[in-house]
């Protein structure tokens, strides 16, 4: 369990670290940040942000919602959005087809990581499925 739960804190560490692009409206170069997050989707990006409008537009162009990270918790969108407290992402994850059960490697669900980050709305909504 212990081990578990530093894998899960070095993890949730790692992805504290943002994206962001800004620009200058006199001028037309944006400037990018770029991330030192590896191994998520730019989706899961997307979802850490809270970009709801983003996260439709990779489910319209048929982004797989139930691939895992290459991290080694090899977590879900659904999980992510659910650790971050996403509730309308996490609604919109479910209505596509997310799978709820789905386990990590160390065998925690999008609930689990809900729980633990005191996702309180998205731990609701889950126990209503």
């Amino acid at each position: 369990m212990r081990k578990s739960v530093i894998a899960f804190a070095i993890l949730v560490s790692s992805v504290f670290s943002t994206v962001s692009a800004n620009t200058d409206s006199g001028n037309r170069i944006a400037k990018i940040n770029r991330t030192s997050i590896t191994n998520v989707s730019p989706m899961v990006l997307a979802i850490v942000e809270d970009d709801v409008a983003v996260v439709k537009n990779f489910i319209a162009y048929g982004v797989d919602i139930e691939q895992e990270s290459k991290t080694g918790a090899k977590m879900t969108a659904l999980m992510y959005a659910a650790r971050y407290n996403q509730l309308d992402i996490v609604k919109i994850l479910v209505a596509e087809g997310a799978s709820t059960s789905k386990e990590s490697k160390i065998g925690a669900t999008a609930l689990d990581y809900a729980k633990v980050s005191g996702a309180t709305e998205v731990v609701g909504y889950l126990n209503s499925l």
